[in-house]
């Protein structure tokens, strides 16, 4: 019996694949295949040796449109300003404190700040033209600070030119230009300078910083037109005293022709103003203090009535029941108030 089943397994194992094999058809090479081997075009079995075989994707009867090429961008600098920036910066600066024309500033801050610049100008005789830069850029040789205050404000009233480098308050630059520009000494330049930077380097944000050095450049230059009236005016002095005594030689004297100007109306009236202003207040305040003293005095008033000696009637101490007794309750209301009116006996005989 085993060796039945054994020989049933043997046949199982060797006949039936044997039969199988029979059954599938053997590989045949195709005409062009074999004119291609006997050639040497074709090797066999090399594509089964190559990690990516060679595969040609079907061709698209469908054209592809031609995409134009990407063009690359042109290297930025920060440290160059563009050239047609630059041009925009000095062309015209008429009716302009804040000049930006890189838009370093948005909309609202631009409105800020050329409205504080814009105030500064209504109150004092010195403007601010402010040009605004980045941090790291440069100007040319052609563009520096001091050139440009001989060449775009040649002949104009004394203004004040500062270059903000946005982000670093400590390159920023001052220089004084147009008439009297020469008048403004270096140590006071720098003064006004070094003062604005600390007040810049406090703050961290860049805008805030452009707005802490423009009020406390302000505020220079608030002091530096009181000091320039002052000189003024001691000139004024001296040289009426010199023409005083060259009057009293006998050297004729030129009078000075005073051309007044508008602002210098309007600081007048100003002035005069604040003059009147302060008599009016001067005048209320004596006489509330007066008015003042008036009621301390009259409610520290007294009253002192004398001690009249009466004689005596009949030989009596008093009178038998009629007379009246005068008391005062308060030192500070009249007696006529305090009269508290009684009965008349006499009435009733």
């Amino acid at each position: 019996m085993m060796k039945l089943r054994l020989s049933i397994m043997i046949i199982l194992v060797g006949v039936v694949p044997c039969m199988a094999a029979k059954s599938l058809p053997l590989p045949v090479w195709r005409k062009q295949d074999r004119a291609k081997l006997i050639k040497g075009e074709l090797v066999v079995g090399a594509g089964l040796f190559n990690d990516s075989p060679a595969f040609e994707p079907p061709k698209s009867e469908v054209p592809i449109p031609e995409v134009p090429p990407i063009e690359p961008e042109p290297y930025y600098d920060p440290e160059i300003i563009p050239e047609a920036e630059l041009e925009g910066y000095f062309a015209s600066t008429y009716g302009e404190y804040l000049i930006d024309p890189q838009k370093l500033l948005t909309r609202q801050e631009v409105l800020d700040q050329e409205g504080f610049l814009q105030y500064h100008a209504s109150e004092s005789e010195l403007d601010i033209k402010m040009y605004l830069f980045d941090a790291r850029q440069k100007l040319p040789a052609s563009h520096d600070i001091a050139r440009i205050c001989k060449q775009v404000y040649a002949g104009q009233p004394l203004t004040a030119v500062v270059f903000c480098f946005l982000g670093n308050p400590d390159r920023n630059q001052i220089a004084f230009a147009g008439e009297g520009a020469d008048q403004i000494s270096k140590l006071e330049l720098r003064k006004m300078r070094e003062s604005a930077v600390i007040k810049a380097m406090q703050k961290s944000d860049p805008v805030m910083q452009l707005d802490s050095f423009a009020v406390q450049f302000s505020i220079s230059l608030y002091w530096l037109e009181r000091e320039q009236e002052k000189s003024r005016a001691l000139a004024a002095i001296e040289e009426k005293k010199r023409n005083l005594e060259k009057t009293a030689e006998g050297i004729p004297v030129d009078e000075p022709v005073n051309v007044v100007s508008d602002r210098d109306g309007v600081a007048m009236i100003k002035t005069y103003a604040v003059y009147l202003l302060a008599g009016v207040l001067g005048l209320v305040c004596v006489a509330a203090m007066v008015w003042l003293s008036w009621s301390a005095w009259k409610r520290s008033r007294r009253y002192d009535f004398p001690v009249y000696e009466l004689p005596r009637r009949l030989g009596g101490d008093y009178a038998a029941g009629v007379g009246a007794v005068i008391a005062f309750h308060s030192k500070l209301s009249s007696p006529s108030s305090q009269r508290n009116e009684a009965s008349d006996y006499l009435t009733r005989i």
